[in-house]
């Protein structure tokens, strides 16, 4: 039995056989040209499975930013139960961690049991549904994105944490004075503003992000409600989020970073997105150089990829994560331009201004 990548040559040579393994089997046929149609990077990712030049079965599939979709998974009826589909997955996705793939997708039909407990068993889950298919994901390496909690971020932080599969807020580094740590833009009648929260400088190097507190905390939270809600009480949205907003502010916290992270997650819950949130402090990584500490955290949430923002190489040794078996991917975010307030169109503002004007509809300018 051999298993190896698919050649366009291959396929067309023996394009009968590859149609008629799908004779009988119920939503699964495809005619000759579905076989011999182009897809991003089809002849990198497709396999086949032969013994004796007979084709026993095969992957197709095809590559998107950096997942591969399985359009069709075919063992032929009297090789089944023979290990052979998972000796053929397991190559295929073994070609798929060495192109730095970081998830598999595919879609099964509700009615099919049998190639759902497959999926399920090959360690497949489900991502979405219909009335009539199941969408099934595998996450084969896991992208690690790390930051500061940063104060209602603008709309490329989110992005970060929508590609990742694990998002490490980074809340036991140095505070940073004027820094996004503590304050963000919004949109006003006026033109763009500042909104932010001041904090108590402990007069000591090194004050950490978890170790600052904010300044008046009682205060300084109802001046950012009120400027909320004079700047943005016109918004589409404002109404379904200032509530929440208010309830989270008038808790009696007092530290920025602990702040900074209830709101963080507030907003990821109001995108819908999915990432796992953890605090590094949680991880008790002791470590100064920055490099080496991202490598410690990415490792200790079990990851083997790492997102890195925009300007992420003026103080990272990509030396040292080639090192240790990490890529590192960087952020290709493009400012979406979105409905807002108040004349010509501003970008690069706090995630607030998103979401009041688009409301639930704001992942949608992520993607």
């Amino acid at each position: 039995m051999t298993i190896e990548i698919l050649s366009k040559e291959f396929l067309k040579n023996n394009i009968t056989q590859f149609v008629n393994i799908l004779d009988g089997i119920p939503h699964e046929y495809w005619e000759s040209e579905h076989f011999l149609k182009e897809l991003p990077r089809k002849w990198n990712f497709s396999t086949v499975v032969t013994e004796s030049n007979e084709i026993i079965g095969y992957i197709i599939a095809s590559k998107k930013e950096l997942s591969v979709h399985i359009h069709k998974f075919i063992i032929k009826k009297e090789f089944r139960n023979k290990k052979i589909g998972n000796n053929l997955f397991l190559f295929f996705e073994n070609i798929c961690k060495k192109n730095n793939i970081t998830k598999i997708t595919l879609k099964v039909y509700r009615d099919n049991v049998k190639a759902v407990n497959f999926y399920v068993n090959l360690g497949f889950i489900k991502d979405e549904e219909n009335e009539e298919l199941l969408i099934y994901q595998k996450n084969i390496l896991k992208i690690i994105s790390i930051h500061q909690p940063n104060f209602f971020p603008w709309i490329g932080y989110f992005y970060k944490i929508l590609k990742s599969n694990k998002f490490v807020i980074l809340d036991e580094v140095q505070y940073t004075k004027n820094s996004f740590i503590n304050r963000n833009r919004i949109k006003t009648p006026s033109g763009i503003q500042w909104f932010s929260l001041p904090v108590i400088h402990s007069g000591h190097f090194g004050q950490k992000i978890n170790e600052t507190k904010i300044m008046s905390p009682d205060i300084f939270k109802r001046k950012i409600i009120k400027s909320l809600i004079s700047n943005y009480s016109k918004s589409k949205y404002s109404s379904l989020y200032l509530p929440e907003l208010e309830n989270i502010f008038f808790t009696q916290v007092d530290n920025i970073a602990e702040l900074n992270t209830i709101l963080l997650e507030w907003v990821i819950s109001k995108l819908g997105i999915q990432t796992e949130v953890i605090i590094s402090s949680s991880l008790n990584i002791i470590e100064d150089n920055p490099t080496t500490r991202l490598i410690k955290i990415i490792k200790a949430v079990g990851g083997n990829i790492y997102f890195s923002g925009f300007g992420g190489d003026n103080y990272q040794d990509i030396g040292q994560f080639n090192e240790n078996n990490i890529v590192v991917i960087h952020s290709d975010f493009k400012h979406p331009i979105y409905t807002q307030l108040w004349g010509n169109f501003v970008p690069n503002l706090s995630i607030i201004d998103l979401l009041f004007n688009e409301g639930p509809f704001s992942k949608d300018f992520l993607k």
